[in-house]
């Protein structure tokens, strides 16, 4: 989640500093690609009008609730079995908006490390 310091820390739009905490949106580290028109929001704070006001502020919004939803649930896409230890989870946030790009289908996928390298998919995976 982006440090704030209220009163320190500035909006990452207006520059100005976010000192009241019921009027500040931040976002954790959830876009991975900086080619990403939501690259700015990544680890950032802004004040929520400004975000708002953004015209990508309410995607950026939508793509954390999305990715929040997707990983609710620790779930190996391969197996299907539930994903209990951390050194052995592998995960990917959304990698294109586009339904026709071939990367689409693996947004947000997430599976067991021990699962993925017997993957008969891997492949595909690693082409994108």
């Amino acid at each position: 989640m982006a440090l704030v310091i209220l009163g320190k820390t500035t909006c990452g739009l207006c520059k100005c500093a976010l000192a009241k905490p019921e009027s500040i949106f931040a976002f954790p580290s959830f876009v991975g690609n900086e080619l990403d028109r939501l690259w700015p929001f990544n680890d950032a704070a802004f004040h929520y009008s400004c975000l708002i006001g953004h015209p990508n502020g309410y995607l950026a919004i939508k793509r954390l609730e999305e990715q929040n939803k997707a990983f609710v649930n620790k779930l190996c896409a391969i197996c299907g079995r539930e994903i209990k230890v951390p050194d052995d989870y592998f995960n990917i946030g959304c990698l294109t908006e586009s339904h026709d790009d071939p990367a689409y289908e693996f947004n947000y996928f997430q599976s067991q490390k021990s699962c993925l390298i017997i993957w008969p998919r891997l492949n595909d995976l690693q082409r994108i």
